[in-house]
């Protein structure tokens, strides 16, 4: 199980995507029409009504395909804004899509498109600071940029972040 972090900044267009299709959630049958067909096949549809979605933008240097690359089913998204950790939920599936910020109508960024989606799931409310996020994940210093990261630390590591965001 890995940890990743998604900025939704409240100074451009990140908090707005993810109200509208995060907190809000989104209809499965709009999911589905964002999908390929073998994604389509493989999406376990009949277990949702809706979910929360989220997705990278597309950009010439690939940093963000590497990460969307890394994402698993039951890797654990978390979002963060102003520096504080407010929620997070596991992934439930991931695909690409071209169509996907047009149909849940998202501002296109300025480089790509936000193309490299996932799914999530009992998003769960929490509270906690980037640094005390940081000291758990055993980080020598603490960045929350607005980029998207992963944290690849020990098991050990993931079941006190678990346990934290939990209470």
């Amino acid at each position: 199980m890995k940890f990743f972090r998604f900025p939704a900044s409240k100074t451009g267009q990140g908090y707005a995507h993810f109200e509208k299709t995060v907190l809000n959630r989104v209809p499965i049958a709009r999911i589905l029409k964002t999908m390929s067909p073998n994604d389509v096949n493989a999406f376990p549809a009949t277990r949702y009504k809706a979910l929360g979605v989220w997705a990278l933008n597309l950009t010439s240097d690939a940093r963000n395909l590497r990460i969307w690359e890394a994402i698993a089913a039951g890797d654990i998204a978390t979002f963060y804004t102003d520096k504080r950790f407010t929620h997070y939920g596991p992934v439930i599936f991931k695909w690409r899509s071209e169509t996907l910020q047009d149909t849940v109508g998202w501002v296109p960024p300025t480089r790509g498109r936000y193309s490299l989606a996932f799914a999530v799931d009992k998003l769960t409310q929490c509270d906690l600071g980037a640094v005390e996020y940081c000291a758990l994940v055993g980080y020598a210093r603490c960045r929350c940029t607005q980029t998207s990261t992963t944290s690849k630390r020990v098991p050990s590591s993931c079941m006190r972040l678990t346990q934290t965001f939990a209470s």
